[in-house]
């Protein structure tokens, strides 16, 4: 294992060959409602953990090797001196982007967020969620727009703790603006990106697409020409991602299905060469939940608690996670009684109609 100070030097790009960003799928996601007990876990257990790929694996959501797992599954295993871990190395760039992995593993972030620095050219650079305010994973990233120009500006994806971190420091130093879908949710944004709102960027434009769901400011970003998609937290390489509103979540993912997207850049985990099929897998996912909870209402005698239902439907979690599926349950229930499925009686009792 490797002191967790040489992550932020590591990057990734288009077409790299192995990525130590490489940790796999796990079948439920962490959700926010915990997220403070967990940041302060992750401050313990800082280590950047990636399994070791065969060089010839690209590393993408599509690798042989995968297999569905918890972020916290990864650290206990590591912990435990299981598996090979592969070091950081030097970060790398394609054409049209360098992400650079920021210092903020946890078994939310699983081995950190990816901070993107792309563009080039007399427009200069831009960097996506500077995740963290470490002095290295700054000057990683001003090294990063420095090949490409310069950072004019600084674009946040949504405004949760482990990707705006370091965009307050950032713009600091630069000067650069600091651009968010609202103020509401970024009281530092010098502007609001409104959806639609296109960035000219070198010979290609850079496109805000509102995507609410796992937050309600939540933007993506698509490079036009190249079909380029950086999702932040909509999509991950590593996991089903939190939610907020799942209705929102799946009318997102659905406007996505009709733009032409070559690649993925997520928020956290390596790029997603099959990006249409992913985001088919994701609204699969969530359908397939929704059907569990249902049936669980069902074999439950037509009523129950949300602890009743994960305990039902999460028979292969272990049970001191069940808090954190319970969220996962939560949102489809909410979802459910706005489409008149289900009805909450009482504080948490919830009846199938």
């Amino acid at each position: 294992m490797i002191s967790w100070r040489l992550a932020m030097a590591y990057g990734f790009s288009r077409r790299r060959p192995c990525s130590a960003l490489s940790v796999v799928n796990s079948p439920w996601p962490f959700l926010p409602s915990i997220s403070c007990a967990i940041w302060q876990l992750s401050t313990i257990l800082r280590r950047p953990y990636g399994p070791q790929h065969s060089a010839k694996c690209r590393c993408t959501s599509r690798c042989s090797r995968a297999r569905p797992i918890s972020y916290l599954s990864i650290y206990l295993k590591s912990q435990n001196g299981c598996g090979k871990y592969k070091k950081a190395g030097e970060t790398e760039m394609s054409e049209s982007y360098t992400v650079l992995l920021a210092p903020n593993p946890s078994v939310m972030t699983g081995p950190g967020t990816n901070t993107i620095v792309l563009g080039g050219g007399s427009a200069g650079a831009v960097v996506i969620d500077p995740a963290d305010e470490n002095a290295e994973h700054l000057a990683a990233i001003i090294r990063a727009g420095e090949q490409r120009g310069g950072i004019r500006r600084i674009l946040l994806t949504h405004g949760h703790p482990d990707h705006v971190g370091g965009a307050a420091a950032l713009r600091q130093r630069l000067g650069a603006p600091l651009y968010a879908f609202s103020r509401a949710s970024v009281p530092a944004a010098d502007e609001e990106l409104a959806d639609g709102a296109s960035l000219a960027l070198g010979d290609d434009r850079l496109r805000a697409i509102y995507t609410p769901g796992h937050s309600a400011d939540h933007l993506c970003y698509l490079l036009e020409n190249e079909q380029l998609l950086f999702a932040g937290d909509l999509i991950s390489g590593i996991t089903t991602n939190v939610i907020a509103d799942l209705f929102k979540y799946l009318n997102s993912l659905r406007r996505l299905q009709s733009e032409q997207i070559a690649e993925i850049v997520p928020g956290h985990g390596p790029v997603i060469a099959d990006p249409q099929a992913k985001i088919a897998e994701y609204i699969a996912h969530r359908l397939q939940r929704e059907r569990q909870v249902l049936q669980a209402l069902e074999s439950l005698g037509r009523t129950a608690t949300v602890p009743a239902l994960v305990e039902h439907i999460y028979v292969d979690v272990e049970p001191r996670l069940h808090p954190v599926a319970a969220y996962s349950v939560k949102a489809h229930l909410v979802k459910l009684e706005r489409e008149g499925r289900v009805k909450l009686r009482g504080e948490d009792s919830w009846q199938l109609l």
